[in-house]
């Protein structure tokens, strides 16, 4: 009765283990089929951000040339007012 009852034990945990093989057989093959997409789906997110960061540094880029061109504007603005003052001074 005992021996029965192991066996059975037994069988039942080998029905698992091929069970679970069985699924880990599908997962792998479910991942291999849809491999593609996910590659596909990770270089698109990969270019998004490449895209994204491309943006910032193109809105950097542009804010530093708007204070360039403010500051030589200033500069031009001072020089100007001297030479006024210079030109109309005393």
């Amino acid at each position: 009765m005992l021996q029965l009852l192991m066996l059975i034990m037994m069988l039942l945990l080998l029905l698992m283990m091929m069970i679970k093989i069985m699924l880990m057989v599908a997962v792998m093959m479910l991942m291999l089929m849809l491999m593609p997409m996910m590659l596909m789906i990770m270089l698109l997110l990969l270019l998004l951000l490449l895209l994204l960061l491309m943006m910032m540094m193109m809105m950097m880029m542009m804010m530093m040339m708007m204070m360039m061109m403010m500051m030589m504007m200033m500069m031009m603005m001072m020089m100007m007012m001297m030479m006024m003052m210079i030109w109309y001074g005393p």
